[in-house]
């Protein structure tokens, strides 16, 4: 059998529904993407603002730099606040809210600690009376409700932040949240608002495995949300692919709601390479947690994507490296956008992830080398000859690196040394797409199934008159195109809708 790189070059060559695949770029790049391969809708991009522990509300001229979309904006879509177990200070954040909300992006809340009425001793803290769950349920509406009246209606929100670290809020076993989701969940939709799962401190899946084995308690969530302090860039990639969630989550989004990596709090959002941690982060939950939201902690800090000296938050932030590093992606991958297939690890410490929109390709690559690095990419269907490149380095933030030259959806860029590239590709509304092989073109045998990219799914044994379509449908539930192969046949292109 020909070497996989020859079978798809052969295979790309066949001209079928009378369009001639010879303008498809050959799958031997170092990056190919896929278009017809689809994961999750991206949801948006955001942070925390919380004037009830910071004791500052953020500027207009703070909220322009990270919603705006213009010169030296980053264009973040969602803000999350706290909800507040003490009525009095709802209205801490109501001004950044409403400001948010008029943006067009998403605004969810989250609660740390019911009121003390509502309160049982756990362990070293305290967790919500399972006999006032109904109250409970109550304070969080008529938070939700507040906001709805006064402007800042929620977008989701979140019944217990951290309940796995029992010592300064409110905590709560993997069971317990589990039964509160289960019998509880759906009363939180009173005011229109999406509802989130409790959100782990460490990504512990414990908090999420019973949810996700059944199917009324994961009816009752609309999202499940966790936070990322037990990951780092030494985690492996499985710490990241959470098998259960890709085999039983079907649309439900999966949140990252809560971060800042190890040690840009203790240093600042503006020391390089260590902020690079956050684009190889913002890549794995993507790329391998199909995650549809990632958040940082305070929008404005010494360590957020607005940087402010401690003791001077009250003044205009500047973005920071972390800023520029999160606008790579939410200024670009916007609401709506859907990652495609992608060669998710191109090189040594390049990594990849894809998108599109609308009439948008939005590629993505992370070169944590302290080399530069120059990679080829092809995709399929880019009806682009040309593209921009944004890129964020020690030296830049977030700057225009020119036009990115493309010749039959095929093109290389050289990336920065420890960057991060995004290349916009626009005007591609009649890609051409691959229309599967009719089954009477199928030759009855056995036959070795490829995806687009050239990993082998598995063989199947086609009979006479069979749709080949059908027969790969067994080996993968994804969309895609995929590649069947026998000896002596021609290589058959198959479409999975």
């Amino acid at each position: 059998m020909k070497p996989m790189r020859n079978l798809l070059r052969s295979s790309l060559r066949l001209v079928l529904g009378g369009v001639s695949l010879a303008a498809v770029p050959a799958l031997s790049a170092d990056v190919t993407v896929d278009l017809n391969t689809t994961y999750q809708i991206i949801d948006g991009f955001g942070g925390m603002q919380d004037r009830g522990w910071t004791g500052y509300n953020l500027t207009k001229a703070d909220r322009d730099l990270l919603y705006g979309t213009g010169a030296g904006q980053i264009g973040l879509t969602i803000m999350r606040i706290r909800l507040n177990e003490s009525q009095s200070a709802w209205g801490n954040d109501l001004v950044d809210a409403k400001d948010a909300v008029a943006r067009g992006a998403k605004l969810f809340a989250t609660a740390w600690s019911p009121p003390t009425s509502l309160r049982v001793a756990s362990g070293s803290s305290y967790k919500i009376d399972p006999s006032k769950y109904q109250g409970y349920v109550d304070h969080l509406n008529a938070f939700a409700k507040y906001m709805k009246d006064n402007g800042a209606p929620l977008y989701a929100l979140g019944f217990q932040n951290e309940p796995d670290w029992c010592s300064e809020w409110g905590c709560g076993t993997p069971t317990e949240m589990y039964n509160f989701a289960k019998s509880w969940g759906s009363k939180l939709r009173a005011n229109g608002n999406k509802v989130i799962s409790a959100e782990s401190f460490s990504f512990s899946k414990s908090y999420y495995d019973p949810i996700l084995n059944d199917a009324t308690a994961l009816s009752n969530l609309d999202i499940l949300g966790t936070h990322f302090y037990g990951t780092s860039k030494t985690s492996s990639d499985g710490t990241f692919d959470y098998t259960l969630f890709k085999q039983k989550g079907g649309k439900t989004p999966f949140w990252m709601t809560e971060v800042y990596t190890a040690g840009v709090n203790d240093a600042t959002s503006n020391t390089w390479p260590l902020c690079l941690d956050v684009a190889y982060e913002i890549h794995r939950a993507l790329g391998l947690s199909n995650m549809s939201a990632y958040n940082w902690w305070y929008l404005k800090r010494h360590y957020g994507p607005l940087y402010s000296p401690t003791g001077s938050e009250s003044s205009q932030g500047t973005v920071s490296k972390v800023g520029f590093i999160m606008g790579q992606y939410s200024k670009y991958v916007r609401p709506g956008a859907v990652r495609v297939g992608a060669t998710r690890v191109a090189q040594s410490d390049v990594y990849t992830t894809a998108f599109k929109k609308n009439d948008s390709v939005i590629v993505v690559s992370v070169n944590r080398a302290s080399s530069a690095k120059t990679v080829s990419y092809a995709i399929a269907g880019l009806k682009s000859t040309s593209g921009n490149k944004i890129t964020t380095s020690g030296t830049k933030g977030m700057s225009d690196d020119g036009a990115v030259s493309v010749s039959g959806g095929s093109f290389s860029t050289t990336l920065d040394a420890q960057s991060i590239s995004t290349m916009v590709f626009t005007g591609n509304t009649a890609t051409t797409s691959v229309e599967p092989m009719k089954a009477s073109a199928a030759v009855a045998g056995s036959y070795e199934v490829y995806s687009a990219l050239g990993s082998r799914i598995g063989s199947v044994r086609l009979e006479q008159g069979q749709p080949m379509e059908l027969q790969v449908a067994k080996l993968t539930s994804k969309s895609g195109l995929y590649f069947a192969r026998s000896r002596g046949v021609q290589a058959i292109p198959v479409v999975l809708p």
